[in-house]
């Protein structure tokens, strides 16, 4: 069993349309469905009726202020946008965010959908081959990480500005 450091965020249906509306204001949604592997935000899946439409929903858990104005959804939403400006990882396209939690009362994030398998599904078959593949691209990631620079060490603050 996935363990989890928050609870998992129900998802209010009827709120769907006004949190969609930003990107797509004449949605029909097809289906929702909550992935799994959330350790502390709860995502869904969601299909639109239009062919091929298909974003991922993030709320994120509490507000988790880090320096009481800047919250852990604002930095991560800044980290993703870098890492996709920089083109360093694959990773969702982030799409759109209410980091205030003004539609719905808690931030929340919309991001693209990307097809493919959990690594922690791959690893439980244990094929030699695989798991072995997913070492290796998991140090092609990392070393892609670290093309990402800053100009010294230290803890993020607003704006990803380094704080000492």
């Amino acid at each position: 069993m996935q363990e989890r450091r928050n609870d998992l965020i129900e998802l209010d249906y009827r709120l769907l349309p006004t949190m969609l509306e930003p990107l797509f204001p004449d949605a029909h949604v097809a289906q929702v469905q909550l992935l799994s592997g959330g350790f502390s935000n709860s995502n869904y899946h969601i299909r639109l009726a239009e062919p091929g439409t298909s974003v991922v929903l993030r709320l994120h858990a509490g507000e988790g202020m880090i320096d009481h104005t800047y919250t852990t959804a604002q930095k991560e939403w800044e980290i993703m946008h870098l890492l996709h400006q920089n083109q360093a990882v694959v990773l969702p396209k982030p799409q759109y965010a209410d980091l205030n939690g003004t539609r719905m009362g808690r931030p929340y994030t919309i991001m693209s959908f990307v097809e493919g398998e959990c690594l922690s599904d791959l690893l439980v078959e244990r094929d030699r081959q695989t798991v072995g593949a997913c070492a290796y691209t998991a140090g092609q990631t990392l070393a892609a990480l670290h093309t990402v620079t800053f100009p010294h060490t230290g803890f993020f603050g607003s704006d990803l500005t380094i704080q000492q």
